[in-house]
């Protein structure tokens, strides 16, 4: 198996599809490095006045740049000339600024069941992020370049911190409208929209990305990890198999269909996910 170690790895999905576990397992590869959390932050220096994650790609001349930059630095990639691994959430409701930031990238998607995502999402928004989280972040934030989002990021965490639900005004990818959507509809319709609004850009654009994208099923993935990592470290060239192979036997299969004892799915909110999930095969209730 040849290693590349020129193009970037940037996996696509919507929020709680998994993409965490899937970077977590290919990121354990020696020839990989991986950006350690979500860094929407930087995707949108130079589009602070955007109000939402859909950037326009003649924005991503002046940015890109600087992005590849801290991709570089934040993942660490220079050491040993590793592969930069990158799965930012909000990147899939804009691939042709993606595309424009790193035209020579090799993308993963990664899709789930929208019920199951809208189940997740709930209690994403719902739950504050720890102190240790946001330390996490803040030690690779550019606040020199992106002071407007690092005030409003804290201004949310403090917001919801105190509040009674703990609710905050938004969570993961933002679509066009969501935070007229956020002030109308209950919760569960909004990340129903979430999934679908992300889910649809890519189908949307999924033509402009190179050949050789792989595409994923989380309930695949998890079901046999063994035979879907394997079948994506072969397709993105990774030459470290044995750590990938090991990180297959830490995945876990529980929390497919689990929207089936939440009770969220109202006709409201089935009926924003319905075309979506028939597009994607998603019929039937999973087993």
């Amino acid at each position: 198996m040849t290693v590349n170690t020129v193009r970037p790895i940037i996996v696509l999905g919507a929020a709680r599809s998994g993409t965490k576990l899937l970077r977590d397992a290919l990121g354990e590869a020696a020839d990989v490095a991986p950006v350690p959390y979500d860094i929407n932050y930087v995707w949108r220096v130079g589009s602070e006045d955007v109000p939402h994650d859909q950037l326009d790609p003649t924005r991503a001349a002046r940015a890109s740049p600087y992005i590849r930059r801290k991709v570089q630095e934040i993942s660490k990639a220079a050491r040993m000339g590793r592969r930069p691994l990158e799965k930012t959430v909000s990147n899939a409701l804009r691939i042709p600024y993606v595309l424009r930031v790193y035209p020579e990238a090799q993308f993963v998607w990664l899709v789930r069941d929208g019920r199951d995502v809208t189940e997740s999402a709930m209690r994403c928004w719902t739950q504050p992020p720890t102190s240790s989280d946001l330390a996490f972040k803040l030690r690779a934030f550019p606040f020199a370049r992106n002071t407007r989002y690092a005030v409003k990021y804290a201004h949310r965490w403090v917001v919801q911190r105190l509040s009674d639900d703990g609710q905050v005004s938004s969570w993961g990818p933002i679509y066009p409208g969501m935070a007229e959507d956020v002030q109308r509809l209950p919760l569960a319709e909004v990340c129903a929209l979430q999934w679908s609004r992300t889910v649809e850009a890519y189908l949307t654009h999924r033509r402009l990305l190179p050949a050789d994208t792989i595409e994923v099923r989380y309930e695949d993935l998890v079901q046999d990890p063994m035979d879907q990592l394997g079948r994506l470290a072969d397709a993105l060239h990774i030459g470290d198999f044995r750590a990938v192979e090991l990180a297959a036997g830490r995945v876990v299969s529980g929390n497919v269909g689990k929207h089936r004892t939440a009770g969220i799915l109202t006709p409201r909110v089935s009926s924003v996910l319905e075309p979506t999930l028939r597009k994607l095969g998603y019929t039937e209730e999973p087993t």
